[in-house]
This record gives C-alpha cells, sequence and structure tokens, in this order.
C-alpha cells in the first residue's frame, strides 16, 4: 500500500512535469504563431490604423488654407487700394472743378497741380502704396464744362508671393465734374 502510495506521488509528480512541459511548449507555439499572425497582418493592421489620419488631413489641406486666407487678404487689400482711388481723384476733382485755370495743356496751372497733388497725397495717405507706383494726371478729354480726374495705381499682391502667385494688377479711376467758377 506504501508503495502504492509512493506510485501515486511518483505518477503525480510526474504528470505535474508533464503538464509543465506540455503547458511550456503550446505557450512557445501559440507565441510562434501569434508572431506568424502579426507580421502577416501588419499590412492590414497599419491600413486599418487611424493614428495619424487626422495630421496627414491637415498637412494635407494645410497650404490650400492658407492660399484662400492669404487671396481673401489681398482681395480685400486690393478693394480698399480702389475706394482709396475714387475717394482720392473725387476729392482732387472737385478742387480742380473751382479752380480758374484748370488746364495742364503745356504745363499745369497752379491751380490743376494742386488738385493733382491734393488727390496723390490723399490716395498714397490711405492706402500708403509706394509714390512711383501711382499716376494722377487732369482729363484733358473731359468735355465741354467739365474737368475730371485720372489715377493709376500698380498694387502687387505680395502675400502670395510663397506660392508664386505675385501678379501686379494695375488700378484706375476716373472722376469728372462741373466746372464751376465762384
Amino acid at each position: 500500500m506504501a508503495r502504492q502510495q509512493r506510485d501515486r506521488g511518483g505518477a503525480a509528480r510526474k504528470s505535474l512535469a508533464t503538464r509543465m512541459f506540455l503547458a511550456t511548449r503550446m505557450f512557445l507555439a501559440t507565441r510562434k504563431s501569434l508572431a506568424t499572425r502579426k507580421s502577416l497582418a501588419a499590412p492590414t493592421a497599419l491600413a486599418a490604423c487611424e493614428d495619424g489620419a487626422a495630421i496627414l488631413e491637415f498637412v494635407l489641406v494645410l497650404p490650400i488654407m492658407l492660399a484662400l486666407l492669404g487671396g481673401a487678404f489681398e482681395l480685400g487689400r486690393i478693394l480698399l487700394v480702389d475706394a482709396a482711388l475714387e475717394a482720392g481723384v473725387r476729392g482732387g476733382a472737385r478742387y480742380l472743378a473751382r479752380v480758374p485755370d484748370p488746364s495742364c495743356t503745356p504745363g499745369c496751372s497752379p491751380g490743376a497741380a494742386h488738385a493733382v497733388r491734393l488727390a496723390r497725397e490723399r490716395i498714397i495717405e490711405n492706402t500708403r502704396l509706394a509714390p512711383a507706383n501711382l499716376r494722377v494726371q487732369p482729363l484733358a478729354d473731359a468735355g465741354p464744362g467739365h474737368v475730371g480726374l485720372r489715377a493709376e495705381a500698380d498694387v502687387s499682391v505680395e502675400l502670395l508671393g510663397w506660392a508664386g502667385l505675385a501678379p501686379t494688377i494695375r488700378l484706375s479711376a476716373t472722376h469728372r465734374e462741373s466746372h464751376v467758377v465762384e
């Protein structure tokens, strides 16, 4: 009987050792198959991964958004310059309408030269354009009983220069007034 108990204990020990061996073997086999499965599933797992999708979309959309934003700023600036041209020419033409001698055929009279200078200063003050990019002159063919001024400005689109889009736009404004001598 003692021998049977010993055998049972020995059998129990063998079965424990056998069980540990089988568990270790199964663990290693499972680990190996998991590694194989992971390496085979890596391309599909990478395709299904969305960790950097937001950054990638942001990087793709950022240049387009910057170009649109820069275009909106430049459009606003061009509209500002156009409105300032209109206002400056209108003010200069109103002054010119009250000058006794508004002619500028051989050379401008003092009153006409002052009207041109007034319009030019007002436009430069409101737009901060370079004086070389602005031309103001009296209209030679304003019609009988009328006087007028014409202004032209070359506006460069500077904010879009990084994208290779830096055109120069020529804006012009003309205003005619009835000649009124007081």
